[in-house]
């Protein structure tokens, strides 16, 4: 049961993140957010931008929902060994997790390690009017789908470049691979 009573919670946790990106918190006034007042949280993350971000909002999440959020975070291989320690021992303690759906998604679906949050964001009494999913790059948010369940909601998309010197390659008469987007 309080498990289940967390897995909801995330999704109040969530509309209160959409929140604290909103310019106007007094649109908030459509949904209970006080509904799960009294829970604690534990939020296991990479420590990015985004923690910062989340700590500086922190204090206004948590007296928006009554809600008490303890954010570790940790650099990107302390934390992915963390996460993957905690996770493989069935640890009780991780409520909520940043992840990379494009590294590790896969694998984490596999083990059952996501919950589902597509019934949390289509449910109107855990999400805010003013957030919409349409608000995010539809491949974006596709990629954070297995077998047609929303694991995860994006908070960045990151896009990989590579750049060539043609001339140097056209004079050793190599070519970039195919998907490598050369001309």
């Amino acid at each position: 049961m309080l498990r289940s009573w967390k897995t909801a919670v995330l999704g109040v946790m969530l509309a209160g993140m959409a929140l604290v990106f909103s310019p106007s918190p007094g649109r908030a006034n459509d949904i209970n957010w006080r509904q799960a007042q009294g829970t604690e949280l534990r939020l296991l993350a990479l420590r990015a931008w985004f923690t910062d971000h989340w700590r500086a909002n922190l204090a206004e999440f948590e007296q928006l929902t009554g809600i008490k959020v303890i954010i570790e975070d940790y650099p990107e291989d302390p934390f992915r060994q963390k996460l993957a320690v905690e996770m493989a021992g069935k640890s009780k303690n991780v409520d909520v997790f940043t992840t990379g759906t494009m590294r590790e998604g896969r694998q984490f679906a596999n083990l059952g390690w996501y919950a589902d949050l597509s019934p949390m964001i289509a449910d109107a009494s855990l999400t805010a009017r003013s957030w919409d999913k349409d608000d995010f790059i539809a491949a974006v948010w596709k990629a954070h789908q297995f077998e047609g369940r929303q694991v995860a909601v994006p908070i960045q998309a990151n896009v990989q470049l590579l750049y060539y010197r043609k001339d140097l390659f056209d004079a050793a008469g190599a070519r970039p691979a195919p998907d490598a987007g050369g001309a």
